[in-house]
């Protein structure tokens, strides 16, 4: 039976199927049901939610979802868009010199970031396997996202030095790690958080659910301050998904060039006074960005006059 007293602010640590589990002010776990109407709540989300026993097995009810500052999807199979995580303040961009960078999707990573309002970092992690010439090369590649705002850190788990630096830069925020499969998210995680084998284990005994958890968005108390979203399945954002007129603007470079286009309309890619191409053409824009952001918008219109033709029937 419900317990009546009065709901209280939880933040949901996991989902998996029709169960999520909420930690409460003391960071116990609860295993959860949610209501109907309350909607579909994932890792980071605040709630409000009631016990419903106080048995060793904590279990409750969420009855609302809280209105989220942030919240990151991801395509499903079918090309629908599904929640995966919410209220992110730092989203970390992982790469590493093996495998080597994929650039396009670390742009659509930070052009995600931008949209969403959530501050983007970028990490280049296994520094330790990089000589000299090879660390030059990986500076020299990654400069221009410092020379457009985004800090560029590195990363290597046998580094006691930067891997403090990082600590510092993930205190106290709620944080992601992204990447192309290969570059140790993994590594980097097990290394900042001491206490993920205990924390896992202690989710594990909340929900009943053992190993399932460890699959699902999770997130993970940082022995610091904050959190990191472990969320291993998630490589492609919902990017078709994304506003079409809010793309160019998520381009930092492209910012103080916007509103100097011959048309107010100007996509930016093949018409005539476009202020963006001119940037480009005189090397204030990095040709592999705008390469990005043609791929991106092109993609999205794509989508868009797929959808109107089905509209249309």
């Amino acid at each position: 039976m419900e317990n009546q007293d009065q709901a209280r602010e939880g933040r949901v640590v996991a989902r998996y199927g029709i169960h999520i589990a909420v930690e409460d002010a003391n960071d116990d776990i609860w295993r959860c049901h949610i209501r109907k109407r309350a909607g579909f709540a994932v890792a980071g989300d605040r709630v409000l939610w009631r016990p419903t026993t106080d048995d060793a097995v904590r279990t409750g009810v969420v009855t609302s979802v809280l209105t989220r500052r942030t919240l990151l999807q991801r395509h499903t199979e079918h090309g629908r868009q599904k929640p995966v995580a919410a209220n992110i303040d730092q989203l970390f961009v992982v790469s590493a010199c093996v495998p080597p960078p994929d650039m396009k999707l670390i742009d659509l990573y930070l052009v995600n970031a931008e949209i969403l309002g959530i501050r983007a970092l970028l990490i280049i992690n296994k520094s330790d396997l990089l000589d000299s010439s090879a660390r030059r090369a990986l500076e020299r590649q990654f400069s221009l996202y410092s020379e457009i705002g985004y800090p560029v850190m590195w990363a290597s788990i046998h580094s006691n030095v930067e891997m403090a630096d990082l600590e510092s830069s993930l205190r106290n925020q709620v944080n992601i790690l992204v990447g192309q499969s290969g570059v140790g998210k993994s590594s980097l995680i097990d290394t900042l958080l001491p206490t993920i084998t205990l924390q896992r284990a202690a989710l594990s005994e909340a929900t009943q659910l053992g190993r399932h958890t460890t699959s699902a968005a999770t997130l993970y108390r940082l022995p610091h301050g904050g959190a990191i979203i472990d969320s291993p399945g998630v490589r492609h954002f919902a990017s078709c998904h994304l506003p079409a007129d809010c793309i160019a603007g998520a381009f930092p470079e492209f910012r103080t060039h916007l509103d100097q286009c011959r048309f107010s309309d100007c996509r930016h890619l093949h018409e005539t006074g476009c202020a963006i191409r001119a940037a480009l053409d005189a090397g204030q824009i990095a040709p592999g960005r705008y390469q990005s952001y043609c791929q991106l918008i092109e993609l999205v219109l794509r989508t868009q006059a797929r959808r109107r033709r089905k509209q249309g029937r």
